[in-house]
């Protein structure tokens, strides 16, 4: 679609669903709070609800919406497959490389938005 053709707001949407997970955790691409997320398919018992040491199901650690987990869910599930492993940890150890865990990285994974000092990138244009 012709930039001209797109609204800001469509433009800023398109950015922000672009973000890679750096982006989204330095504050460039940041959880959108409109609760826009749009699960759907069907994910491996080893990610959906995920538990880790810290109690509580996900929605409590998060503050997430069921629809939001869910769609975390499947985000995850991705990357497990990506990993070519059937091991439900492999995924859990490859965040840990980055300091990371699930908890941390699944607010970032549904619905996004731009955030507030944040312009849009030049391959936008």
């Amino acid at each position: 679609m012709p930039r001209n053709s797109m609204t800001d707001a469509e433009l800023a949407d398109l950015a922000a669903r672009a973000g890679t997970l750096q982006e989204r955790l330095a504050g460039a691409v940041i959880p959108a709070d409109d609760g826009a997320a749009r699960p759907s398919g069907r994910f491996p018992e080893c990610i959906r609800g995920h538990k880790t040491a810290t109690t509580g199901s996900p929605s409590q650690r998060s503050g997430l919406s069921a629809d939001e987990i869910a769609l975390s869910d499947q985000y995850l599930a991705i990357w497990q497959e990506a990993l070519g492993s059937e091991d439900s940890d492999s995924l859990v150890r490859r965040l840990a490389w980055d300091g990371l865990d699930i908890d941390t990285v699944r607010p970032y994974l549904g619905a996004v938005r731009l955030g507030a000092h944040t312009r849009l990138p030049d391959w936008i244009n």
